[in-house]
């Protein structure tokens, strides 16, 4: 069978037309697949991206699960000012002078002093003194129960310069004023107080000055001192004074004898 060239040349073209449009097609799926790749590159790469931004925020949050301010709270831990009040602790200042306030009354006799007589007495024994009548002085309205006591001392100290004086000391423990229905009552030691003296054969009796003068009672008890001198030198002797106040009840004021001490003395 004979085949003519114009034959060949038609299949040879049809081939080449064929083998042209597969490549085509080949080409546009291969592009497709470039593209399609191409896209996802981009999106794992835009997930990557992503996860990184993700990651940084959670490395960024250490700002706030290191917050310092409220781990190291200084204010609130070392809190100096609630530890340390010195105002509670340091108390000193008040307790002490509470103490000086409340402490003991001392005599205070003349230079050149001796000791010459000493005795503690009992609150009836202030009573009773109180009562004892008087030879040689004038003594004021008594009201022996109008001031109480717990217990009492006296002194008598001997031989004072510059002159021979027998000093006469007086501590009253817990002196206080009687309650009244009418008033608070108060009372003012006076600066005299009437005495008398007996050193056998002499006798003597006077006013003192009182160096408790001034000193204020009240309801509220108290320990008093007081300092009497006595100018009378004889060796040994007795004696009594009488303790003189002005008793304030609301506007009204009355000179009272409220106390009285019977003492001795030996300097011998």
């Amino acid at each position: 069978m004979r085949i003519s060239r114009a034959f060949l040349w038609c299949m040879g073209a049809g081939v080449m037309l064929c083998l042209s449009l597969a490549g085509c097609s080949s080409n546009d799926n291969t592009n497709t697949n470039d593209t399609h790749d191409a896209s996802g590159g981009d999106a794992d790469a835009d997930a990557d991206g992503a996860s990184d931004t993700g990651t940084d925020a959670d490395s960024d949050a250490d700002g706030d699960t290191d917050t310092d301010a409220d781990t190291d709270t200084d204010a609130d831990t070392d809190s100096d000012t609630d530890t340390d009040t010195d105002s509670d602790t340091d108390a000193d200042s008040d307790a002490d002078s509470g103490a000086d306030a409340g402490s003991e009354p001392q005599p205070d006799p003349p230079d050149g002093s001796l000791l010459c007589g000493q005795e503690s007495f009992t609150p009836e024994q202030f009573k009773t003194a109180c009562e004892q009548p008087a030879t040689l002085v004038s003594v004021p309205t008594r009201q022996c129960s109008n001031v109480s006591i717990a217990s009492g001392e006296w002194q008598a100290w001997c031989g004072g310069n510059p002159v021979q004086l027998l000093y006469l000391w007086v501590r009253l423990d817990q002196a206080a004023t009687a309650t009244s229905s009418t008033c608070v009552p108060l009372l003012q030691i006076m600066g005299n107080d009437p005495y008398e003296l007996s050193s056998p054969p002499y006798q003597s009796g006077g006013t003192a000055m009182n160096q408790g003068a001034g000193s204020m009672l009240s309801i509220q008890k108290a320990d008093i001192g007081i300092g009497i001198g006595l100018g009378f030198n004889h060796p040994t002797g007795t004696g009594n004074v009488w303790l003189v106040g002005d008793l304030f009840c609301n506007s009204d004021e009355t000179q009272i004898t409220f106390g009285g001490v019977a003492f001795s003395w030996d300097a011998q």
